[in-house]
């Protein structure tokens, strides 16, 4: 049986009792962050971390799961932390600062976690969200505590320390551990434990993948460097891992300024729109200038997910813009191609072959909104689509010719792989070529999209959360 499954039905026949049974009202979530250590600086709660303070990255991570409070264990520290922790505030999230931590009140679910352990947000975003769906229920029958295990609370060796997994966090991971862990690092899971005399406590382990130790400024960078890894997803071809080699720099000198997802998008979205208006000039250079334009506009387009995932900045209307932006880079640079060889030939058929395609791309854009939609009323996060379709169509692939074809051609379609074919084309003087596969792969891919349409709109789990942006 599939690891995941496991962990899910065990988790299911473990927590059956706490199902909800007249009242409706969901189990309040409290973080006790532990920022009494022993030889804790506390300074370095103040330190940058991919453009955040330590301190302000712990409350963004739980506030991304809808964690209702976060208690703060402080010790001697008291005072510092309790100015750093209202200068960090954040909207919606209650955070209080104590001496050190008392008895949790009866009915909420309780996480503990170390001040100085960095995680990984998809993989508390995954366990939290799969334990609370299935704590929901009366607060008369909550769990005890869901405690963040840290087997070795001595610091690891650079051999051990985590190296952060790319892309989404798999359920390959999740494991559950009894007893000892037969010497093997497991620093970080979940442990819960039932109302007294229902049910020892169960742990599961999360593995050493997700979470990054920092016992002292220097190790600030590595966990910078982390942080971004984390922000690549699993559905990343050798395109987009290529394209990440340049995205992954440029994200790294703008982490610490002030400049947004958003303002990155609008950046793309003029840089395909110069692309388009090089093409439409008609002249071998000006062409291959668009080619060069388009493809760079490819790997800058990585950027806005990147600082969107990395400083906490995901939001619909950011969701939302980037998704418009990128079938605009196809308006514009198949609408430029059919100008331009109409320009360089004077035969009008290149213009409505490059019409045609256009119109192929706006109501292929109009299927995948209705998917992300579907795949939204869900209960799912939109910018898990990506992940989500490649999953469902693979599912597929054995009982549908179309669905094994979508499986097979999509990574054509994607803004990170088309640039470097549209480039190499342009760079052989082969443009008339290229607008003949053009129209002839954006009609194919608008026909195998609208043949998985029907694997998305599946009634959204109760308790479900709202979607978020990731851009990509």
């Amino acid at each position: 049986m599939h690891r995941a499954a496991y962990v899910g039905e065990e988790l299911y026949t473990l927590l059956r009792v706490l199902k909800p049974a007249q009242e409706e009202e969901r189990n309040r979530l409290l973080v006790r962050l532990d920022c009494a250590l022993a030889h804790w600086d506390v300074l370095l709660l103040q330190s940058r971390v991919a453009g955040l303070t330590l301190f302000k990255r712990h409350l963004l991570t739980w506030k991304r799961v809808d964690a209702d409070r976060i208690q703060v264990a402080a010790g001697e520290a008291w005072e510092e932390i309790s100015r750093l922790a209202c200068k960090s505030s954040v909207e919606g999230l209650k955070v209080e600062v104590v001496a050190r931590f008392e008895k949790a009140p009866h009915g909420e679910i309780v996480i503990d976690q170390r001040g100085d352990t960095l995680l990984d947000p998809k993989m508390v975003g995954r366990l939290a969200r799969q334990v609370r769906l299935l704590l929901e229920g009366p607060k008369k029958q909550c769990p005890r505590s869901l405690s963040l295990i840290d087997d070795r609370p001595a610091d690891y060796p650079p051999v051990e320390k985590s190296p952060y997994k790319v892309g989404v966090a798999d359920d390959h991971d999740l494991q559950y551990v009894e007893g000892t862990h037969d010497g093997e690092p497991h620093p970080l899971g979940l442990e819960v434990h039932l109302p007294d005399g229902q049910s020892a406590p169960r742990q599961v382990s999360i593995g050493r993948h997700y979470w990054h130790r920092i016992s002292s400024l220097r190790e600030t960078r590595p966990a910078a460097r982390k942080v971004l890894l984390a922000t690549m997803k699993a559905t990343d071809g050798i395109y987009a891992r290529t394209n990440r080699r340049v995205s992954l720099l440029i994200s790294r000198i703008l982490l610490p300024t002030p400049v947004t997802p958003n303002m990155v998008t609008v950046m793309t979205f003029f840089g395909s729109l110069a692309a388009g208006l090089l093409y439409a000039l008609g002249t071998y250079p000006a062409m291959l200038a668009g080619g060069f334009l388009a493809w760079f506009s490819s790997m800058l387009d990585g950027v806005d997910g990147e600082l969107a995932r990395a400083k906490f900045q995901q939001s619909d209307f950011g969701c939302w813009l980037e998704m418009v932006c990128d079938y605009l880079f196809y308006v514009f640079l198949f609408t430029g191609m059919g100008i331009g060889l109409y320009r360089s030939t004077g035969n009008i058929w290149w213009l409505g072959i490059g019409i045609e395609s256009v119109a192929a791309v706006v109501l292929a854009f109009w299927v995948v909104a209705v998917q992300r939609r579907r795949y939204g009323e869900e209960g799912e996060d939109v910018g898990e689509y990506g992940t989500a379709f490649q999953k469902r169509v693979e599912a597929e692939q054995d009982r549908s010719p179309l669905a094994f074809l979508t499986r097979k051609l999509t990574f054509l379609a994607t803004r990170a792989a088309m640039p470097y074919y549209i480039f190499f084309f342009t760079l052989l003087g082969l443009a008339k070529v290229l607008m003949g596969l053009v129209f002839l792969g954006t009609n194919v891919a608008l026909i195998l999209a609208a043949s998985v349409t029907r694997l998305f709109g599946r009634r959204a789990p109760e308790g479900s959360r709202a979607p978020r942006r990731s851009a990509p």
